[in-house]
């Protein structure tokens, strides 16, 4: 290991961060055989300089150089914080308040060269234009975002600017401290985007690892890993890099829903995607309390409107299938409702009903996006490239699409099994 260094250019590891992070009783450390680059469509990261091996360390970083809530109480800003804490205010939210504090002394502030360090703009949705966003119609991504956007500005508005605002920290605050919109949403895009989830006896909590948080992520076997005596993370490489290699950091399987939240990315067909399905109750249907106790016998949770989850590759809940068989039931097969036990299926027409449900469920979902999985990947193809807002957003609606695709795929060939099989009883799901 060898202190850390910069490259030319701005952001990144700078040549003012290298010196900050190699400072102290315990500099942060640097393996020789990572060196930092710039990779199109994902900013700066570190690749393999030569041969790296299983095992190696190829950073540490002192608990020194951290950001977190513990920091925050621990300097000036304590009073803030412990007004926000009372406020009841999330623990992201408290992190980009002590960041923009950070922000705001300038050179003054012991984290100023990290806090220089860092990018001026994201590419996270939550910070998107509404035509930007509308490459995501037909998503349930869209809706998450907007939620998401909502909850962060209702939380400012309502939590955080108001104790930012009284007299009492004026003085702590000062001018300098900005207390517009925009300048919050960068600092939670900072803590959304770079900060680690670090596990404590009653919770996760984010903390922001100058150095670390230039690795980009990908499903690799690269880990972090965090000395209980020290405090001291360490990224473990779990697996060889040839040279040239980027070095990505896992951190954690993630659906490409929660990369482009937090991220403001998404991968070709990542294996853990999926999509939510609603499936409600008719309120006028004479028969639900009926309906409602066979699910609950069946041990299958179900509200007015319950939500399953469809992965990739076909993968369709068996509760799904169940509730649906349950819905479909006619009242002359109330009394065989213990044939639905363990998934099993209750007759031909009752699982053609359900076939049908999923189908037409999946059909709608897929007209509802402006375009077909072959014209995004026309789009996708363009000459010249895409804007890199607009090529994840294309990237993200595909793989939704695929999800509702390989279901329907999966139903249908289901249904040509039991129609084929030339047997009426029950068979798993």
């Amino acid at each position: 290991l060898r202190p850390a260094a910069a490259v030319e250019g701005t952001g990144g590891m700078t040549a003012d961060l290298a010196r900050w992070l190699s400072r102290g009783d315990r500099p942060a450390m640097v393996s020789s055989k990572i060196e930092q680059d710039y990779f199109p469509g994902m900013g700066f990261g570190f690749k393999a300089g030569e041969k790296v091996e299983a095992n190696e360390t190829l950073m540490e970083v002192p608990p020194s150089a951290f950001l977190s809530l513990k920091t925050a109480t621990e300097g000036p800003l304590k009073p803030v914080v412990l007004d926000l804490f009372e406020s009841n205010c999330s623990a992201n939210a408290i992190l980009a308040v002590h960041l923009l504090h950070e922000r705001g002394l300038g050179a003054a502030s012991n984290y100023s060269e990290y806090v220089a360090s860092l990018p001026r703009a994201f590419d996270l949705p939550l910070v998107w234009t509404n035509e930007e966003l509308g490459e995501l119609n037909g998503t349930q991504l869209l809706t998450k975002v907007i939620q998401q956007r909502r909850a962060v500005e209702l939380e400012y508005q309502e939590r955080v600017l108001p104790v930012l605002q009284r007299l009492r920290h004026a003085s702590l605050l000062g001018e300098a401290f900005p207390t517009d919109l925009a300048s919050y949403l960068w600092a939670q895009c900072c803590v959304l985007s770079r900060a680690f989830l670090v596990h404590t006896e009653d919770a996760k909590l984010p903390v922001l690892i100058p150095g670390v948080d230039l690795f980009n992520v990908g499903p690799v076997d690269t880990h972090l890993d965090i000395d209980q005596d020290s405090g001291i993370v360490r990224i473990i490489s779990n697996q060889e890099y040839d040279e040239g290699e980027q070095v990505f950091l896992n951190a954690g399987s993630e659906p490409n829903l929660g990369y482009m939240l937090t991220q403001g990315f998404a991968l070709a067909n990542n294996p853990e995607d999926f999509v939510e399905l609603f499936v409600s109750f008719d309120r006028n249907d004479p028969f639900l309390d009926t309906k409602r106790r066979i699910l609950r016998y069946l041990g299958v949770e179900h509200t007015d409107e319950s939500i399953f989850v469809m992965q990739r590759k076909g993968k369709i809940p068996r509760d799904l299938l169940t509730s649906l068989r349950v819905h479909t039931m006619k009242p002359s097969e109330f009394d065989s409702f213990k044939q639905l036990e363990n998934g099993k299926r209750l007759s031909l027409q009752n699982e053609l009903d359900v076939s049908r449900e999923v189908l037409l469920t999946c059909q709608k979902s897929l007209r509802a996006f402006p375009t077909s999985v072959k014209e995004d990947d026309e789009i996708l193809l363009m000459p010249g490239g895409l804007d890199r807002r607009k090529a994840y957003a294309v990237l993200y609606r595909r793989s939704e699409k695929l999800v509702y695709i390989e279901a329907m795929h999966a139903i249908t060939e289901r249904w040509n099994n039991i129609l084929f099989s030339g047997e009426d009883g029950a068979m798993a799901a």
